[in-house]
């Protein structure tokens, strides 16, 4: 195809970027975002690799009209009034306080329960310390590459767990579904997955935002 420009995270097996070099391909390695000013400048790095550095301003200028209107709903409740989420993939229960993740939850106004819970990448949060988390909602994955009704036996196995029925995200049947490309948001998405966990989680505050919708 002799592309132009080949993008790769840093994470990539390096055999592969050196053997992409070594055609005489432009490769650009970058790194593996884990909050939002890395997700930002890497769209100001690409944008501008690809010589269209204004059209990457434009993309951060709309990302940060997204996030002030968040700011504006959530960013006057304190601490430990935020509710606490924890987000489940078919492997269980993520979010690790070094992750993406943990960047969208803290600033869509939650808090992070597997990352308050000590989650590690690579780890199972156990049913114990998702009890003694006690949080306010689950988030659910919408779509499952595995099999159909995958993502609705999760959401089901954990609503109806006899040993989490003391959670108040259980007692309140509080949950949400959420896109992967908002769930994975390494890209200018992460401001529209922040806008959607926060209206998902305090759709009182945002009443008049979507009454047009």
């Amino acid at each position: 195809m002799q592309p132009d420009l080949v993008i790769v995270q840093e994470n990539h097996n390096k055999a592969f970027i050196d053997a992409l070099k070594d055609t005489g391909l432009k490769v650009m390695v970058t790194k593996v975002p884990t909050n939002l000013d890395m997700v930002q400048k890497r769209i100001a790095l690409i944008a501008r690799a690809v010589g269209e550095e204004e059209r990457g301003k434009q993309i951060i200028n709309d990302m940060d009209k997204k996030l002030a209107v968040v700011q504006s709903k959530v960013g006057k409740i304190p601490e430990e009034k935020r509710k606490i989420a924890i987000a489940y993939s078919l492997m269980g229960a993520f979010g690790s306080k070094n992750g993406l993740f943990h960047d969208i939850c803290i600033r869509s106004g939650l808090r992070n329960g597997a990352a308050i819970a000590g989650l590690k990448r690579g780890e199972h949060l156990s049913k114990e310390k998702i009890v003694s988390t006690d949080p306010d909602l689950f988030i659910f994955p919408r779509y499952s590459a595995t099999k159909k009704g995958d993502v609705d036996k999760l959401r089901e196995d954990v609503l109806n767990d006899q040993s989490l029925q003391t959670v108040k995200a259980v007692k309140n049947k509080s949950y949400f579904i959420i896109a992967d490309r908002y769930r994975y948001s390494a890209s200018q998405y992460m401001a529209d997955a922040i806008l959607f966990m926060s209206e998902q989680a305090y759709p009182e505050l945002y009443s008049d935002v979507n009454a047009g919708k």
